[in-house]
């Protein structure tokens, strides 16, 4: 019972370095970033040890785990969320946001013969009728017959659109973020992140009758970690220091991209909904430095995990929409049928009016 203790009383040191951590910056100290990855191990050891000391009577060693749970209510809201349905106004104040990870629509992908995945995700984006869509690794080919994606989606000028190419392939294919709008779009700007990356971040100044409303749209730097790569035993070595090397890499990229965003975050004159891929677990920085400025939808609206990464492997969340708290948030959903992209778009419902 004495060493159980001691593991309960070690593994709380644990715990709340991990907590801790989500609010020092990478770029400091590299080891923040992994001490992170930690929360949601310790949070379920933790509540292994709350109850093992509740079927052994001992109420005063319980109350040590149930503490440290106490103060890791905002990871445990970041990792399940349990929201009841809320009504519209029904009026024409509601409007829906989609966010999704396209995935250059496969444009590369050996296995899309004809373009034929290329064509159903097209199609499928040229379907929903989300009033504002946020698209990252949007790809578009001027007149190309399947990759004409900007003027496909704005639908005979129903929609107004805001694209920023990041990059330009050899065939003439531009590659980079995009923001689609039933309303006007009266302002639009890049976001410098400063680093040598393809990564982006865009926003939109958007006119919603008499409110205006600033839509950001940011992919984070990816961690470009193989998949397959990682079921080879055969040199999981090698993997394992790859593996480290590439997140390591990856916390410190993004903390700084998630510190100049946040910034211009901080001197926006509107109402914010941010959409975008942070490639990031909520138990980060790049969360939580959000966090300090905006309210997360899914932990407001969602329900479950809402695992937004299409994969085998990795069991995550990493594509979010956060917005101003004087914005009133209905839904939030994962669309986890859609499986045209290595991602799940999400979508949510708000309305500017409280």
């Amino acid at each position: 019972m004495r060493k159980r203790l001691i593991i309960n009383i070690l593994l709380t040191i644990i715990t709340l370095l991990s907590y801790f951590s989500t609010i020092l910056s990478p770029t400091w100290w590299w080891l923040f970033g992994f001490m992170a990855m930690l929360i949601p191990v310790c949070l379920a050891l933790q509540f292994m040890f709350f109850f093992y000391w509740l079927y052994y009577r001992k109420l005063l060693f319980a109350c040590l785990p149930l503490v440290i749970l106490i103060f890791g209510f905002p990871f445990l809201k970041a990792s399940i969320a349990i929201n009841f349905s809320k009504e519209l106004l029904k009026t024409d104040k509601e409007f829906s946001v989609l966010s999704y990870n396209v995935k250059v629509f496969n444009a590369y992908t050996k296995e899309n013969k004809g373009y034929k995945n290329s064509k159903y995700l097209v199609n499928w984006l040229k379907d929903d009728n989300s009033a504002i869509k946020c698209l990252q690794e949007f790809y578009y080919i001027p007149k190309h017959e399947v990759f004409n994606t900007v003027a496909f989606l704005e639908k005979n000028n129903k929609y107004h659109s805001y694209f920023q190419c990041a990059m330009t392939d050899k065939i003439g294919g531009k590659f980079g973020l995009a923001i689609f709008s039933k309303f006007p779009i009266l302002n639009k700007g890049e976001i410098d992140l400063k680093d040598k990356s393809h990564n982006d971040a865009i926003f939109a100044d958007i006119l919603m009758g008499n409110d205006t409303l600033r839509i950001y749209n940011i992919h984070l730097q990816s961690m470009k970690i193989n998949q397959k790569s990682m079921t080879d035993a055969d040199k999981w070595k090698e993997n394992i220091i790859d593996i480290t090397q590439r997140l390591r890499k990856g916390f410190a990229a993004r903390s700084k991209q998630v510190d100049i965003i946040a910034a211009h975050i901080s001197k926006s004159p509107y109402p914010i909904i941010l959409c975008g891929d942070l490639n990031d677990l909520p138990y980060s920085y790049t969360y939580f430095r959000l966090k300090r400025h905006l309210n997360n939808a899914f932990e407001d609206a969602g329900n479950g995990f809402e695992v937004s990464l299409n994969s085998s492997i990795f069991y995550v969340r990493i594509d979010n929409q956060f917005y101003s708290p004087e914005i009133n948030i209905f839904d939030y959903k994962t669309i986890n049928e859609v499986t045209y992209s290595d991602h799940f778009p999400v979508k949510a419902t708000y309305s500017l009016t409280k």
